[in-house]
């Protein structure tokens, strides 16, 4: 009786072959499966103030917080529910600005304190955010829409 055996470099070429298989499909780095959904990157996107040294900026953690956050809810519904809970989706600082300027061309900015400047003196204008609204970094959460609003299609 004669058994069949494979040459040694055949079953080296095997296991090796094997390895390969295994080391490539392993979850090694990131992959399509760990990006973050595009609407979600876009939501927590966080572009700079226009302004140097003024206004508050979302702090880094806060915007990986918003892409977890956010790419879980996407992926835990279905896409037309989770769609739905992005529409109307917010992610900033919640900072307002309250500026009017009167007819005689003098200009108020509030931020519970005024400061005032001359219509068209952007230096000034300028000077006045800087004092009333001094950058910071700050802890933001994104707000979705209610899944209440989107019952019919989330069921």
């Amino acid at each position: 009786m004669r058994r069949a055996t494979l040459p040694l470099h055949h079953a080296m070429l095997t296991v090796g072959c094997l390895l390969l298989f295994v080391v490539g499909c392993s979850k090694t780095g990131s992959s399509d499966a760990d990006a973050v959904d595009p609407l979600c990157e876009s939501l927590c996107e966080t572009a700079p103030p226009k302004l140097d040294d003024a206004f508050k900026v979302c702090s880094a953690a806060s915007v990986e917080a918003c892409r977890t956050t956010c790419d879980d809810l996407v992926r835990d519904y279905i896409p037309i529910c989770g769609s739905c809970r992005l529409e109307g989706a917010s992610f900033s600082t919640g900072e307002t600005v309250d500026e009017s300027c009167d007819a005689d061309g003098l200009c108020t900015i509030r931020n519970g304190a005024g400061c005032q400047y001359p219509n068209g003196d952007s230096a000034q204008r300028d000077a006045c955010y800087r004092t009333l609204f001094p950058r910071e970094e700050v802890e933001c959460e994104p707000q979705f829409r209610p899944l209440s609003d989107c019952a019919d299609l989330c069921s």
